[in-house]
């Protein structure tokens, strides 16, 4: 089977670039090659990430098509992702690779989409609605601002005492999840010459049908090495959302610590009550003692404890 030869384009520190080399080398997204990473900004951090995984990187300015579109077609590009990349790609650049580019948005579009939103103003924008969930976005890239045909979503709840960039920092665990899938089903189109991926017979007829992550919203309580390493084992998965009360510095890496001691049997369960969580797991058997699992089981929610 041939590769699906994928280009990235960033302009800053390349979290989401990594996140595509990461599930490229595990075979999470099979049959494709990271063959090029374009940056429009020198000192971007991604280019030495790309440097380190032994792919090959440019810098290009953002309104420089020409040379962008030559750089392409030198190494057979078949897909591009934005990743990150924070300038408008040049009408010619969309039209030779038409549906065959993704961008991923920190919002679930159509809402907190468009001219002007990017970057923490979408999550103010969020907050300031009071909407209930958040998420993460990957869609075809078309002439427009955040209008093209969605691929993927998936959904991260907007907690209560959110600020704009917990709710950043919560949404980009979920962009990784989202763009590595959109990526899977991008290369799985092209390498299969899939007819949805050139003009439509039918104008209605959609190019994708979207999908919808769901994500299992597991709560750990601790924070100790034990919560770690389970946590460690559950993030492999890319359906879990993790949370952690209070957690550590370790289990900041792969969920959100929230910071509700062990012992606030009450705060617990109103938190995994009002976030919908589908598991909680205790760590230290002092919440054991004090009576977490009634007052769980009382609400209806899964506890788990050793």
């Amino acid at each position: 089977m041939s590769l699906f030869n994928l280009a990235v384009l960033i302009s800053g520190s390349g979290t989401n670039l990594q996140a595509i080399i990461d599930a490229v080398e595990c075979s999470v997204i099979p049959n494709t090659k990271i063959a090029l990473v374009v940056s429009n900004k020198e000192d971007a951090y991604g280019l030495q990430r790309a440097k380190k995984h032994g792919i090959l990187s440019v810098v290009i300015p953002s309104k420089d098509s020409t040379l962008l579109l030559e750089a392409l077609k030198k190494h057979k590009i078949d897909g591009i992702v934005l990743a990150g990349y924070l300038a408008i790609l040049p009408s010619e650049i969309i039209e030779n690779y038409k549906n065959k580019i993704i961008n991923i948005h920190p919002a679930l579009l159509p809402k907190h989409g468009g001219m002007g939103y990017y970057g923490i103003k979408v999550h103010e924008s969020v907050l300031k609605a009071g909407d209930k969930n958040s998420g993460a976005t990957a869609h075809i890239v078309d002439n427009g601002v955040d209008t093209g045909t969605i691929l993927v979503q998936g959904t991260v709840p907007v907690l209560k005492n959110d600020t704009a960039k917990t709710l950043q920092k919560r949404v980009l665990s979920m962009e990784y999840k989202v763009l590595t899938e959109a990526v899977k089903i991008l290369a799985q189109e092209v390498i299969s010459g899939d007819e949805k991926l050139t003009l439509q017979q039918k104008e209605t007829a959609p190019l994708f049908y979207p999908t919808m992550l769901k994500s299992k919203r597991i709560l750990i309580i601790g924070s100790g090495g034990r919560e770690h390493s389970i946590g460690c084992k559950l993030s492999q998965n890319q359906e879990t959302l993790l949370f952690f009360a209070p957690g550590n510095g370790g289990t900041a890496q792969i969920g959100e610590n929230i910071n509700i001691n062990v012992d606030n049997i009450k705060e617990l369960t109103v938190f995994a009550k009002d976030n919908k969580i589908d598991l909680t797991i205790v760590g230290p058997e002092l919440p054991l003692t004090l009576g977490i699992v009634d007052e769980f089981r009382k609400e209806g929610l899964r506890i788990f404890g050793p």
